[in-house]
């Protein structure tokens, strides 16, 4: 077991349930998974959901995929960048995790997201499907390494 990504993790979920979800959003409606389950549980449970707020960058590709209006706690290089290839220049819901932003602009920029979240699901259904070509072009490469592997 990788203790540095556990730690990761760790400090992750510590940073989501105590700087948002126990802060500002506990209910009933809002939920924040526990640390226990693995990648296809926490897709299936993303699958499940109407709007994602998360910081881990599997997790937002994840809801990406599924078309799921997502905002992105956005403190790492990756997830910012997968963020802006799939949105452009438009940092709508792009949330900076810095100490000086405002939980407020995050309530704006959930509630904006949440009025647009049919024409955020069509862009991503769209840009996902966009992308099915290059994953098939891999897929093909890996099945011919494997073929010559063999």
């Amino acid at each position: 077991v990788n203790s540095e990504a556990n730690n990761i993790n760790e400090r992750d979920y510590d940073y989501m349930r105590e700087k948002f979800y126990t802060r500002y959003l506990s209910n009933d409606r809002v939920c924040i998974i526990s640390k226990e389950h693995n990648s296809p549980q926490l897709k299936y449970l993303i699958s499940k959901c109407k709007a994602f707020v998360g910081s881990r960058t599997h997790a937002t590709i994840a809801a990406y995929s599924q078309g799921i209006p997502t905002i992105v706690i956005g403190y790492s290089i990756k997830s910012r960048g997968i963020y802006f290839d799939l949105f452009d220049d438009n940092d709508d819901y792009i949330y900076s995790s810095d100490n000086n932003s405002s939980s407020l602009v995050l309530i704006e920029k959930f509630c904006q997201m949440i009025k647009n979240a049919q024409n955020i699901k069509a862009m991503l259904h769209k840009r996902v499907k966009g992308y099915k070509p290059y994953y098939d072009n891999a897929m093909e490469e890996i099945r011919l390494l494997d073929a010559r592997n063999n």
